[in-house]
């Protein structure tokens, strides 16, 4: 597990969260070419166990590690596993697990405008289905049409894995399509032809991994 020795200057500091997401590397804005990957945060005396959810960054081509800017501070709401994308302006959107209480509560996010080093705002999805589970997300395209996927269970038990489309960098997911009737982790990746896989857990995990292959016409059809 990568270790972040040096702390943020709130007091954090980060070690990778080894689970089913992918690093990004910055295209655009000034902090292009940075490595940016979701994590773990920690500070004495605000966290145990798990930790807070947060991002950590490097600009030497993954030879030294920094701790990024930490959501939700004080633990409440907890904001724990987390998939993040970058933004069409250069930034950063993050989506996260929320830890409080059961499956009730809703996905969280925040954004950064400095390639991660801190947050710009932060707040909660009340038009994604509230889930305890880690989500997949990536972007589809830049033009001519801004879109990034999103996939997570969409109904309590971790069923219903649906794959979500926003087309204003993570504010809202207008379009929904069920890919499964069960799956809970999973992840999203787009060919160069187009074509968007999702790996994903079915039943638990009891039943090894499962890949989806499909299209945007069949993604979009929903939006008609």
């Amino acid at each position: 597990m990568l270790q972040i020795p040096v702390a943020n200057a709130d007091g954090w500091r980060g070690a990778s969260s080894l689970n089913n997401n992918q690093c990004v590397q910055l295209q655009h804005g000034p902090h292009r070419g940075r490595l940016v990957m979701n994590a773990r945060a920690f500070k004495p005396g605000t966290t145990t166990g798990r930790g807070q959810g947060g991002i950590v960054y490097s600009d030497d081509h993954g030879r030294t590690w920094r701790i990024g800017g930490v959501p939700f501070g004080n633990k409440d709401p907890y904001a724990t596993e987390s998939c993040l994308v970058e933004t069409a302006e250069g930034g950063l959107y993050v989506n996260y697990r929320n830890e409080v209480g059961d499956e009730n509560q809703p996905r969280l996010y925040h954004r950064s405008q400095d390639g991660g080093t801190t947050v710009a705002g932060q707040g909660q999805h009340n038009d994604l289905p509230p889930m305890v589970c880690n989500a997949g997300v990536t972007r589809y395209s830049w033009s001519p049409r801004n879109i990034i996927l999103l996939t997570m269970p969409a109904a309590a038990g971790r069923r219903d894995l649906t794959c979500f489309a926003s087309f204003d960098d993570g504010r809202t997911w207008p379009v929904r399509r069920r890919i499964a009737p069960d799956g809970g982790y999973s992840d999203v990746a787009v060919l160069k032809d187009g074509t968007i896989l999702v790996a994903y857990e079915p039943d638990g995990a009891r039943k090894g991994i499962v890949l989806a292959r499909f299209n945007l016409a069949w993604l979009m059809e929903t939006a008609r």
